[in-house]
C-alpha cells in the first residue's frame, strides 16, 4: 500500500478535512441565529452605549453669535438726556410733515342741499308736459278674451282702400293644371266594373298554385343539362380561366403546354 514521505498512508492524507481560509464566515444554520451577542445591562441595571468623538462633537449645542443680543425684557426703556434735548434739522421737519392730497374729495353728504334759486324757480310748460306720467291704457287696457288679448283696428285702417299691387299680392296661389287632389274615401266603383264578367284566362290565373306533398316538378340544382355537357369553351374563355403567371406552379405550366399542343392538333 502506498505511503507518503512522512510515513502516513495515502488514504489517511486524503481523509483529512480541507483547511479554511482566514476570512471564512460560516453560514447561518437557522434564521434565528445572531451574528454577535446582544448588549447586556451594566452594573446599575441599564445598558451602556459608546459614542465616538464625532458624535460627542455633533451633540454639543450651538454657540450664539458674538454680536447676538437677547430680546429686550420690556417695550419700555429709558431715553437718554441727549436724545430728549436734541433739536431736529429742517430736513427732518420736512419729512415729518403729512402727505398732502391736492385733488382729493371727501365723500358727499347723503343730505342734498337745494339752492334758493332752484326752490324759487318756476317750471316751463314743456317741463310740465314731460313731468306728466305716461298713460298705460293705450297698451295694457284692452280686455283679454279666450284666445288672448284683442287688438282693435283703427277706423282709418277699416275704411282704407288697397292698391292694385296689394290686391294682386293678396290673391291665393293657384295650383298646377296637372295637380290631382287626394281621393275621397271610400272610392266609388264604376257600375261597369260591378257588372263585368271575367274571361276564362283570368279565371285560370286567379286559381292558386297547388301545393302537393310530393311535387312533380322538383328542381335539382346539381343537374347539368345535355347542352351544357356537350358545349365547348371558346378560346377567350380558356384564356380567362387560366391563372396568372406569377401564381402558377409546375403543374399549371404543364397543363398550359398540353392545352397548346391540343390546340395545334385540332387545327
Amino acid at each position: 500500500m502506498a505511503t507518503t514521505v512522512t510515513g502516513k498512508r495515502r488514504i489517511e492524507w486524503l481523509a483529512q478535512p480541507k483547511r479554511l481560509h482566514a476570512g471564512f464566515i460560516e453560514d447561518r444554520r437557522s434564521v434565528y441565529w445572531i451574528d454577535s451577542t446582544p448588549l447586556k445591562a451594566g452594573e446599575n441595571g441599564q445598558t451602556t452605549f459608546y459614542a465616538s468623538p464625532r458624535l460627542h462633537e455633533l451633540a454639543r449645542h450651538r454657540d450664539p453669535h458674538p454680536r447676538w443680543e437677547c430680546d429686550r425684557p420690556t417695550p419700555q426703556w429709558t431715553v437718554s438726556k441727549a436724545t430728549m434735548l436734541a433739536q431736529p434739522s429742517e430736513r427732518i421737519h420736512f419729512l415729518s410733515e403729512p402727505k398732502s392730497y391736492t385733488l382729493y374729495k371727501y365723500d358727499r353728504s347723503p343730505y342734498t342741499q337745494i339752492t334758493l334759486g332752484a326752490r324759487t324757480n318756476t317750471a316751463t310748460s314743456r317741463l310740465e308736459m314731460l313731468a306728466r306720467p305716461r298713460k298705460r291704457e293705450d297698451t295694457f287696457a284692452y280686455p283679454e278674451e279666450y284666445w288672448g288679448q284683442s287688438f282693435p283696428v283703427r277706423g282709418e285702417a277699416m275704411h282704407a282702400h288697397p292698391s292694385n299691387l296689394i290686391e294682386s299680392l293678396a290673391q291665393a296661389k293657384s295650383c298646377n293644371e296637372e295637380f290631382q287632389y287626394e281621393r275621397i274615401l271610400p272610392i266609388p266603383v264604376a257600375e261597369s266594373a260591378l257588372k263585368a264578367l271575367a274571361s276564362q284566362r283570368i279565371h285560370q290565373l286567379s286559381q292558386p298554385k297547388p301545393r302537393s306533398i310530393a311535387p312533380v316538378d322538383v328542381f335539382d340544382p346539381y343537374q347539368v343539362s345535355d347542352a351544357a355537357q356537350k358545349a365547348r369553351a371558346t378560346q377567350r374563355i380558356r384564356e380567362l380561366s387560366m391563372s396568372l403567371p406569377r401564381k402558377t406552379k409546375e403543374k399549371v405550366k404543364k397543363a398550359r403546354a398540353e392545352a397548346k399542343s391540343t390546340k395545334t392538333t385540332d387545327s
